[in-house]
């Protein structure tokens, strides 16, 4: 084992001080958030966001992960830092859906329709509340049918209108990959608390506006 010098030592004991007296006075400003007008809160839930959240996410800076050490303003740093890890989260879940030859996409889908479970959903109901809408949810609809996950049957009060519903297949699919799933969110509890989570989830609420 190789003996640490004292100068190394040293190095170590300063970069821990530094470390908690960040962490102190980032305390002081979530303690000021709680306290704050809604102005000053908007700036702040920026700074939370960027400065103590979003770091837990991944295993590494968004300057080192895509070689940029500098940015125009803190807005844009979080802006590309959102869409790194949006993408990062992406990545990780379509190695799981990939070996059921499915997208993220599809996965939003069958939820979706089985949260309206027992009763079918129309296809507008359905794009209303998708996470992508940019997709093409009919040919999203008609992978799932193929592969025998969904039905579509016309609606009763409106023939001109398919409701969409789920199979014993499709439910078998959705127990199927909660396990992998789970695992993933369990990687991301080893980042954050879950009051972290709930920070965050609430941070890009008020993101959004």
């Amino acid at each position: 084992m190789k003996i640490k010098q004292p100068h190394q030592i040293r190095a170590v004991k300063a970069k821990n001080i530094i470390y908690a007296r960040r962490l102190k006075y980032n305390l002081l400003i979530l303690n000021q958030l709680l306290k704050a007008s809604n102005t000053l809160r908007f700036f702040l839930h920026f700074y939370l966001l960027q400065q103590i959240l979003l770091p837990y996410l991944c295993s590494m800076k968004i300057e080192k992960a895509i070689k940029q050490s500098s940015f125009s303003s803190s807005y844009h740093k979080v802006l590309v830092n959102l869409i790194y890890t949006g993408n990062w989260v992406r990545d990780e879940q379509m190695k799981v859906f990939k070996e059921f030859g499915l997208l993220p996409q599809h996965y939003n889908v069958l939820r979706i329709i089985k949260g309206s479970m027992p009763d079918p959903i129309a296809p507008k109901d359905i794009k209303e509340v998708l996470i992508d809408k940019a997709g093409d949810l009919t040919r999203l609809i008609d992978k799932l049918e193929k592969m025998g996950y969904v039905k579509r049957n016309l609606c009763p009060s409106n023939r001109r209108q398919m409701d969409i519903s789920m199979t014993d297949k499709g439910l078998a699919l959705l127990t199927e990959l909660q396990t992998p799933l789970g695992e993933f969110t369990e990687k991301i509890q080893q980042n954050i608390s879950e009051d972290q989570a709930e920070a965050l989830s609430h941070l890009l609420d008020e993101l959004r506006g």
